[in-house]
């Protein structure tokens, strides 16, 4: 099974189509039409994200592009996490050029393996989405065990009435409304985070925004790395309620006692 870092690595192989490919000693056939190509692309039965590929057509180079990542393998098996339909492209290179076919595949579910937590539902709504608004910025430290007794956090200047929307169409797509104007990235969890050397040395569960300061407060102290500050703790995920950590004593390794800002969302739909 490929990991979602697989295909973001075998990604990189588009650019560089030949580096990537694997050496081949024989002679390669001249280009042929779409017509001749010939290969197959199947799935598990009772698990239709685990698909498999093989190039039957010879003495040729395949390259493989599945939407979320590519491969140059004759034979590959490969994971599709994601529910929904996908274009499966099957690419012969042969000495003068190459030929494209392709073929349309329907994902029924969402990887049961690698969505098992129920945090994943409970934070996106699978494809439909959830959108959650920022309505508070609370002050406090790691060792608190309530969300309801810290200081009032709003002199960070935190964008109240921004909305954070998470879903999985096909992706891991987060969007970001700032006065009902969207800025997209994507975002990563890791259900089961332990930092060492901090007071998170317990597993929990966490999110990163990539590409960028998308979601936090202010820091104007300017304690917190700026690679570091679209890191997150999740502290409570429930229903409506999603309650998010972020400071010096999270992002960095501190062993003394840190602050936090904690942002609270509440669901919209």
């Amino acid at each position: 099974m490929k990991s979602i870092a697989n295909y973001i690595i075998a990604a990189g192989c588009s650019f560089t189509i030949f580096s990537c490919a694997p050496d081949y000693d024989h002679e390669l056939a001249p280009v042929l039409n779409p017509s001749q190509l010939k290969y197959s692309v199947t799935q598990q039965e009772g698990y239709d994200n685990k698909i498999f590929l093989q190039s039957l057509t010879p003495a040729i180079i395949p390259y493989w592009d599945y939407e979320l990542g590519t491969s140059t393998k004759l034979l590959d098996t490969i994971t599709l996490p994601f529910k929904g339909q996908f274009w499966v492209k099957y690419r012969a290179m042969g000495a003068s050029g190459s030929s494209i076919d392709s073929t349309k595949i329907t994902v029924s579910q969402f990887d049961p393996n690698y969505f098992a937590d129920p945090a994943w539902q409970k934070l996106t709504n699978g494809e439909s989405g959830r959108t959650w608004k920022l309505i508070a910025v609370k002050a406090g430290d790691a060792k608190s065990t309530t969300y309801n007794d810290w200081g009032d956090a709003s002199w960070v200047t935190a964008d109240f009435g921004d909305s954070a929307r998470f879903d999985l169409e096909k992706g891991f797509n987060f969007t970001r409304y700032t006065a009902g104007v969207p800025t997209k990235s994507t975002f990563s969890m890791n259900t089961n985070e332990v930092l060492t050397g901090t007071y998170l040395n317990m597993p929990g569960k966490s999110i990163t925004i990539n590409g960028g300061l998308k979601m936090p407060a202010n820091d104007p102290s300017n304690e917190m790395a700026p690679t570091l500050k679209n890191r997150f703790r999740i502290y409570k995920l429930s229903k409506d309620t999603l309650v998010l950590g972020q400071g010096a004593y999270y992002t960095e390794s501190r062993t003394t006692e840190g602050w936090g800002y904690f942002h609270w969302y509440l669901r919209t739909h």
